[in-house]
C-alpha cells in the first residue's frame, strides 16, 4: 500500500472506533449515576389506587412528598418503607 491507502485505511478505523464510542457512550446516559446535592429527597407514590403510610408519613395516590434527611432516614429503618420500595409502590426520585 502507498501511504495515502495506509492513512485512509488507519482513518476510517479511527472514524469507526469514535463512533463506537459515541454509541457506547449513548447507551449509558441513562446506566451511570449523576451526582445530586439537596436538601430534599423525593418519594413518589406509584400506586394510583389508594393512599399509602408508613413511620408516620403518607402519601394520596401518585403523590410525591418531599422529605428532609433527619426524616428519610428515620423512613429508611421502617420495614414497612423498605416492603413499599421492593414491591414498587413508593419510588425515590431524584
Amino acid at each position: 500500500m502507498t501511504g495515502t491507502e495506509k492513512e485512509t485505511v488507519a482513518r476510517i478505523a479511527a472514524e469507526h472506533d469514535l463512533l463506537q464510542l459515541q454509541r457506547a457512550r449513548e447507551s449509558l446516559v441513562g446506566m451511570v449515576p449523576v451526582n445530586v446535592s439537596s436538601a430534599v429527597v423525593k418519594i413518589r407514590s406509584n400506586n394510583a389506587d389508594r393512599a399509602q403510610g408508613t413511620a408516620g408519613f403518607r402519601w394520596q395516590p401518585l403523590e410525591t412528598l418531599e422529605v428532609a434527611p433527619m426524616d428519610y432516614a428515620r423512613l429508611v429503618s421502617s420495614d414497612g418503607f423498605n416492603r413499599l420500595l421492593e414491591s414498587g409502590q413508593l419510588e425515590v426520585i431524584l
